[in-house]
């Protein structure tokens, strides 16, 4: 059992920990907008999309992928602290945890992850973080947008009523990537490119279906000369036989029948309109198309800025899903604000790169002093490291 550091300062609020589950007699207010696409049910179709795979369930993959991918470390300045936390955060899977957390952010907008405490003695134990339905949540608060709590929806229903249960603050780590100011909701990456993915799909659609319409010959078969009269049973019976036409099939034909290939127009370039309409999902997505498997056409130039773009835009969502952990869940088991802090790891390692060359070549330009242009602790705090502890400088004797 994992046992917290420090007592909390304050008790958590018992009444409200418990998960009192209630029927309602009329729907709540439903905190979604129907028109903005909020209620459940979009968030379940949502969940839909990234389930049938493709281009979108990559792009989300390669998010969760480049923010964990080079792992996290703990700063604290108590070694004991430190070691309880990593301890902690290994007990509890939290690699696992985060990765579920980044994805439901994309997808839905939200992650809600429950807090399972100790009961008696054990209140302010945390045990476990659990992963919980995104689409199922409601996030309770006031005209001013403060979070009052969370409403958790149950699959069962009765009729109009609809079976909840409401969690404390306390009791939920709550992740977003994109807010809107005066909303406690958070934009998914599916929905800011909805349309585009919408689009992208019918794109698809339209290309296999005239693929398959246009791409294989369609014939024309004549029975009987000019003016001439076949039976319908002929006719029916030669129809069945031209019914499926395979590419192996060979034909042998009398001289009163007549065959000829029709709808034999090329297709055009659909090759171009799969390529635009991937290069809009992308840059909705704001997934470089190489991290896709993609990157036809572009030069190194070119995809060297995609790729910048990108790991900037990871490093951001790195520092949003470190800063929720941390308040949400690092000080509530050291029960101190700020005394313990989760980074993680760059993922762009080019850059750390760059740095080391580009120190090495200063250093070598004055091998005599190497740190003469560049002291020692600025360079161990681009490098990300803490300075050196300058030693005390001892007192000449006087002559």
């Amino acid at each position: 059992m994992v046992r917290p550091i420090f007592s909390f300062a304050k008790k958590p609020n018992l009444k409200f920990l418990s998960r009192k589950s209630t029927i309602t007699d009329t729907k709540p207010k439903n905190p979604f907008d129907k028109e903005g696409k909020r209620d459940r049910d979009t968030l379940k179709k949502y969940v839909g999309f990234y389930r049938n795979g493709g281009l979108l369930t990559q792009a989300i993959n390669a998010y969760a992928l480049a923010i964990l991918s080079n792992g996290y470390r703990i700063e604290c300045d108590d070694e004991i602290v430190k070691e309880r936390v990593e301890e902690f955060l290994h007990q509890i899977y939290f690699e696992e945890v985060a990765e579920q957390a980044i994805k439901d952010s994309l997808i839905t907008g939200d992650g809600f992850q429950e807090i399972s405490y100790g009961k008696g003695g054990e209140s302010g134990t945390i045990l476990e973080v659990l992963p919980r339905d995104a689409s199922s949540f409601d996030i309770l608060h006031n005209e001013y947008g403060d979070i009052q709590g969370y409403r958790q929806f149950s699959d069962e229903s009765f009729g109009l009523q609809e079976k909840y249960v409401d969690l404390a603050p306390h009791e939920i780590v709550h992740t977003n990537f994109n807010v809107i100011g005066g909303s406690p909701y958070g934009l998914g990456l599916i929905q800011t490119a909805y349309d585009d993915i919408v689009r992208d799909c019918k794109i698809s659609e339209s290309i296999e279906q005239a693929i398959i319409r246009h791409g294989f010959p369609k014939y024309k078969v004549t029975v009987g000369k000019e003016g001439e009269q076949i039976p319908k049973e002929v006719m029916t019976s030669i129809e069945s036989q031209f019914r499926d036409i395979q590419t192996k099939n060979e034909w042998i034909l009398s001289s009163e029948m007549d065959m000829q290939m029709i709808d034999n127009v090329p297709l055009g370039d659909i090759q171009g309109y799969g390529e635009w309409s991937i290069d809009r999902l992308t840059a909705a997505l704001s997934v470089p198309s190489e991290m896709l498997g993609l990157g036809r056409g572009s030069t190194e130039a070119t995809a060297k800025v995609r790729m910048e773009f990108f790991y900037d835009n990871v490093s951001a969502m790195q520092k949003r899903l470190a800063n929720s952990y941390n308040r949400q869940l690092i000080d509530r088991f050291t029960g101190s604000a700020g005394l313990a802090k989760i980074i993680f790891e760059d993922a762009n390692t080019e850059d750390d790169n760059a740095i080391y060359d580009r120190a090495s070549k200063i250093m070598m330009a004055t091998p005599m002093d190497p740190y003469s242009t560049v002291s020692r602790d600025e360079l161990r705090e681009k490098m990300g490291f803490e300075p050196d502890e300058e030693p005390e400088l001892e007192e000449l004797p006087d002559e």
